[in-house]
């Protein structure tokens, strides 16, 4: 080590190069966490809203489709793209004063992108080339059901899941499946 006549400083050469070389790569992986975690709040921020809408939109809507209803939706669905990582299922739900509801009808959108099943009911074997259930002639109950519907009283399930892809693939391997539901 060299003393600095002015300023009677010693001089260390080089440990500013190793001092940065430790903290840069932890302010890097800091960064990406965070940048990570802000791109995860913001795609379930979306699709809690569109399956808010959704519900609403099934709900007053009689002249629209389900397929309409989603259609536009996922137009509104950006930076997600739903027809390639996204799911979006609309149940119509009823009782009929016995203690478990049972599917009415269930819709499947055909523009999607993935394969995952309703958590609501995933018992439909066939569907057309709308997405609609081709329904069992017996009605499907549904045992957990979270809301308690009086006789008569019907509620529309709006289902969407998306399979998140990571910016950081190299830290975390597995895909991040993102799911809301809401009923009305």
């Amino acid at each position: 080590m060299r003393i600095d006549r002015v300023t009677g400083i010693k001089k260390q050469k080089g440990l500013a190069i190793v001092e940065m070389s430790i903290v840069a790569p932890i302010l890097v992986f800091s960064f990406l966490a965070v940048f990570e975690m802000s791109q995860i709040l913001q795609a379930n921020n979306i699709l809690v809203n569109i399956s808010r809408e959704g519900a609403n939109l099934a709900s007053r809507s009689l002249s629209q489709s389900p397929k309409e209803i989603v259609d536009a939706l996922a137009l509104t669905a950006a930076p997600l793209d739903l027809t390639e990582d996204g799911v979006v299922y609309i149940s119509l739900v009823l009782s009929d004063g016995r203690r478990d509801p049972y599917v009415q009808s269930q819709y499947r959108w055909t523009d999607s992108g993935s394969t995952k099943q309703s958590q609501i009911w995933s018992r439909c074997r066939s569907r057309d080339n709308n997405g609609q259930c081709n329904m069992p002639r017996r009605k499907q109950r549904l045992r957990d059901f979270p809301l308690a519907l009086d006789n008569g009283e019907s509620v529309y399930v709006f289902e969407v899941s998306y399979d998140y892809d990571s910016i950081v693939e190299f830290i975390i391997q597995d895909e991040l499946q993102l799911y809301s539901m809401s009923m009305l």
